[in-house]
Formats: structure tokens, sequence, C-alpha cells
């Protein structure tokens, strides 16, 4: 064999073997497993029971159960009447009904509003739910919007369907990456 077969040989395996080694290092994403946590959802199969104001408990938390950290958020989605949610999530308060993500945080782990979404806070971890880790409750309340007339509630029994929320979870690893469905749940 030549020598410049040689040299072109080496420098090809010292190449493949940069290559290997760079893909090696490179950070690897772990999968997300996320598991919604059912906080006894309370049924609302009959709206007659309930007046408007009125609550009824039930939520929903998260599990990390995959081997890295992750941000979260969610997106609580209400059945609408002519524009006004049916049902709202949130918790209750010495004063009032609070709607999810609007209260004062509690401590160093909470879940705040942005835009359509609540985002799940840690001051400890850089806003990471870690591997393991269960997350706050998203909310612990269902109140039957107080904006209901009558009218509304009547139409509602009319339509004659069991009204529930629905939950969209997506999580990411990293800050600025991809937002991932990790689950999408009917929550009462």
């Amino acid at each position: 064999m030549s020598e410049g077969k040689v040299w072109t040989a080496v420098v090809l395996a010292v190449l493949t073997a940069l290559w290997g080694l760079s893909w090696q290092l490179e950070p690897q994403q772990e999968e997300l497993l996320i598991k919604a946590v059912d906080l006894g959802s309370a049924d609302i199969e009959s709206l007659d029971s309930l007046v408007p104001g009125e609550t009824v408990a039930g939520g929903v938390a998260f599990h990390n159960q995959g081997r890295a950290g992750c941000r979260l958020r969610a997106r609580i989605y209400s059945p609408q009447l002519e524009d006004k949610q049916v049902l709202l999530a949130g918790e209750l308060t010495q004063e009032s009904f609070l709607e999810a993500g609007q209260g004062e945080p509690a401590g160093e782990e909470y879940w705040t509003a942005r835009g359509e979404y609540l985002y799940y806070v840690n001051m400890k971890t850089g806003n990471l739910l870690l591997p393991g880790k269960k997350s706050p409750p998203l909310y612990t309340e269902v109140c039957l919007n107080q904006q209901l007339s009558q009218e509304d509630l009547k139409t509602l029994e009319l339509l004659g369907q069991e009204q529930q929320l629905f939950v969209v979870a997506e999580a990411r690893q990293e800050e600025g990456g991809q937002w991932q469905r990790v689950g999408t749940l009917p929550s009462r």
C-alpha cells in the first residue's frame, strides 16, 4: 500500500473517531414522562344542582416520572356558551374564588398565568419539575361561572351534556426548546 493511501486511511479513521466522539458528547434529550394526577375530581353531571358561583372540589397535578427535569405548562379549556366560560378552574380563598394562576404565590412552588397558559414555577430549581417530583395542584376547585344567567342554565340543561374541563399539558427540557404535548385529559 502506498504511503499516500495509508495517510488517507489514518485521516479518515481520525475524522470518524472525532465525529463519533462529538455525537456522544452532544447533550441527549431524555424522554419526557409526565403523568397527570387526578386530585379527586368531582362530578358535574347535573348543573341544576349547582348555582352560578358555587364550587365543587376537583383538580389535577403532574408527576415527573422521567429521568430529567423539565419545564411544564398547561392550558385549561372550558365549555363555552355565548362567549362565556361555563366552568372556571381555580381555588377558594378566604375572600373569594380565584381563577387558576391568579392568586399570590404561596411558597416557592406554584402555577402562574401568562397569556393562555399556566406555567409551573419553582424558585429552588429554576422552574424545573425534577424527576420523581409532583407539582402543586394546577387548581383545586371548579366553579360554575357566576355570569351565567337562568336562561343560560336552561340552555345547558337542554343540551344535556356533561360539562367538564379539558387540560392540555406540555413540557420541555431546555429553556427555549420545543414544547411537547405530554397529555390531554378531561378533568372536572
